[in-house]
This record gives structure tokens, sequence and C-alpha cells, in this order.
């Protein structure tokens, strides 16, 4: 099965949609970099003033949870 199968099954069984538009969305998740040159990940319900204790991480792989 291809990844873009994969996927579209996916948004289907979540019923969720991917947008690139940044406008009245749910949720927000977003890579930023640090001012010494690492990417951190960002998930808020807020992208204008996210929490940096709860919305931002390290390793992608503490999104999920």
């Amino acid at each position: 099965m291809t990844d873009e199968k994969q996927i579209e099954l996916a948004k289907r069984y979540l019923n969720v949609t991917f947008t690139e538009d940044f406008d009245n969305a749910d949720i927000y998740c977003y890579t930023e970099s640090t001012r010494d040159g690492y990417d951190v990940y960002v998930l808020t319900h807020d992208h204008t003033a996210p929490n940096i204790c709860e919305d931002v991480f390290y390793y992608d792989s503490e999104l999920a949870s």
C-alpha cells in the first residue's frame, strides 16, 4: 500500500483534514528553530500564544502523547 493511500485511510478513519492554511484551525502543528540552531516541534490550539511548557517538544515522537 502506498504512503498516500495510508494517509488517506488514516484521515478518513480519524475524520481529520490537513491544510497549510493557518487560519481557523482546531490545532496547529509546526516546527520552529531555536536561537542556537535546534528544531523544536509545536503542537498547540493557539498559534499566537503557545505554552512553552506544554506545547513545545524537543523530539517529534512526543507529539502523539
